[in-house]
């Protein structure tokens, strides 16, 4: 068979041949070597985009979250029937409070939630955290607190639901956080504490409600709220040292919880004056 690259009998020829052959072999050496730097530089960046997501999804240093780990909300179709607001003057009136975040949370006490809790402060975040503290006390508590208002900007009275729900959590070594926290809802300072049955079968505490299931955890209905009125809220949030699942296992696990407000009432007027 004849061949076009190499004439055993020109070696001039065969010289040219082979220092082609030979750059087409640098060519294909250096394409593969940028090839192996793309492909090291994708990997890189697919890891430190999910180093970021994870620092920022668990609340990294900060919050690293818009809406923090607890939010509270109205659909917007109700927006005319009530609002939201952190302070009781209602100056920002809203659907959408972002709530807050707390990191770092050590055990806790029902005991040690102050009397005043639901007072304390006009509105917004008041929470108290064990980030670079000493394991907390009674003296020095370790709990997420937001207090906000719910007004009714209506000329009737109404009836609302409110329900909480699980939105995101984070496991790690296999004990869910979700097991040893209580949550207290103030509404008007009549307080209800709810949290989840004990695995091992055990009593919840006195005066404490067990969480309808998961992701959602409790739902209160049939709240009545005359004309221009403002409800006062104060969620509660802390990890039960009392509890048998709260162990040193279940720190470093990450919920977030989210709070929805529904009228009942006047959709079902409106629903009858359309019909008629």
């Amino acid at each position: 068979m004849a061949g076009k690259n190499f004439n055993s009998n020109d070696p001039v020829a065969n010289a040219i041949a082979v220092k082609r052959s030979g750059q087409r072999t640098a060519k294909l050496q250096q394409r593969i070597k940028v090839t192996k730097w793309i492909v090291v530089s994708l990997l890189l960046l697919v890891i430190i985009l999910y180093l970021l997501f994870l620092f920022f999804w668990q609340g990294g240093a900060g919050s690293g979250d818009e809406f923090g780990d607890f939010t509270v909300k109205i659909d917007k179709g109700q927006r005319n029937l009530i609002s939201l607001c952190e302070t009781s003057n209602f100056d920002d009136p809203t659907i959408l409070l972002k709530g807050t975040s707390v990191h770092d949370l050590w055990h806790n006490g029902r005991s040690w939630i102050p009397e005043n809790i639901h007072t304390e402060v006009d509105g917004g975040a008041h929470s108290k955290t064990s980030l670079n503290k000493p394991t907390p006390t009674e003296k020095d508590p370790s709990y997420l607190a937001y207090t906000f208002h719910l007004k009714n900007v209506t000329d009737e009275p109404i009836r609302y639901t409110y329900d909480m729900i699980l939105v995101d959590k984070l496991i790690n070594k296999q004990v869910d956080a979700l097991d040893a926290i209580r949550i207290m809802i103030i509404r008007n300072g009549e307080s209800v504490v709810w949290a989840k049955a004990p695995i091992e079968g055990t009593p919840l505490e006195a005066d404490t409600v067990e969480f309808l299931g998961e992701p959602d955890l409790l739902e209160v209905a049939n709240n009545e709220i005359d004309p221009g009125v403002t409800d006062r809220y104060t969620v509660v949030m802390w990890l039960e040292g009392e509890d048998p699942e709260c162990n040193n296992d279940i720190f470093g696990n990450s919920l977030k919880f989210e709070m929805n407000f529904n009228v009942q009432n006047k959709y079902k007027e409106s629903a009858k004056e359309t019909s008629e």
